[in-house]
């Protein structure tokens, strides 16, 4: 995961050529500041990682991290620290480093986890919204960490509603 990068991207062709320009937070540019919280962000997800590799089955896995992600996490946006229209909120950093995020960073953070555990996943996006879909004994199921995050429910609690949905 290349947590440092913003999700706002250019693309631009010359001829036959096409360039494709990611951005970095403006944070993080600096190697040191990155190099410092790469090892806040490592050490949190290395935590997270000891507790879902300790269960056996993939379901008890992929619950694992559905409620790790729950858990730790208060939907809503992170303002830029620049002022800038570039903001954190989409992204695995502000959900692992600030607890905070929208949808494609309970998503996102889901994928990684999902997949650091040997759990094949994909991310899926709508214009609107972004959950998961994760392999489990041979079959596709949906997750939807954001929709189960408890908000105001009870808080530290996550809900299963949509948690290993067929797309029946």
């Amino acid at each position: 995961q290349y947590w440092f990068l913003s999700n706002y991207s250019t693309y631009a062709s010359v001829g036959n050529t096409c360039y494709v320009s990611c951005t970095l937070y403006q944070e993080f540019q600096n190697g040191i500041a990155r190099k410092a919280v790469t090892n806040q962000f490592t050490q949190k997800v290395d935590g997270w990682m000891n507790q879902i590799n300790a269960c056996t089955r993939d379901e008890e896995k992929v619950k694992k991290i559905h409620d790790i992600i729950a858990q730790n996490t208060t939907y809503g946006e992170v303002e830029a620290p620049d002022g800038g229209r570039i903001s954190y909120d989409q992204s695995t950093y502000s959900m692992v480093c600030l607890g905070k995020t929208v949808c494609a960073g309970y998503a996102g953070t889901f994928h990684m986890l999902a997949n650091a555990a040997g759990l094949p996943t994909i991310m899926v996006t709508s214009t609107s919204h972004a959950w998961n879909d994760v392999l489990v004994h041979g079959y596709w199921y949906g997750v939807d960490v954001t929709w189960d995050d408890p908000i105001n429910d009870r808080p530290g609690h996550a809900q299963h509603t949509y948690f290993l949905l067929s797309d029946n």
